[in-house]
């Protein structure tokens, strides 16, 4: 991840992280949420941003609270005021 994170960038790492400690393969959290594995790469690079209905369709499938994606550590949050700050300035 480089320094222009972006919310979709960190919840779509972390889909990315639990699908990976859960040893699932791509193909099957995309099928299981009703997407395209070409979609699920989008997501979880954070390319595209994920709906609400979406994400509780993970935390169903992975059995996880969906409270889950919004819990950002103190390098997450960092990153998340950097970028808050940068589109601040280019909207002014």
């Amino acid at each position: 991840m480089n320094n222009n994170h972006t919310i979709s960038e960190i919840i779509g790492h972390k889909i990315k992280f639990i699908r990976e400690r859960k040893k699932l393969p791509l193909q099957e959290v995309a099928d299981a949420v009703g997407i395209d594995e070409m979609q699920q790469i989008r997501y979880e690079k954070g390319q595209s941003r994920i709906p609400i209905d979406k994400l509780k369709q993970y935390a169903d499938y992975f059995g996880i609270n969906m409270v889950t994606f919004f819990i950002f550590t103190e390098v997450e949050k960092k990153k998340i005021r950097e970028h808050v700050k940068k589109t601040e300035k280019f909207i002014s």
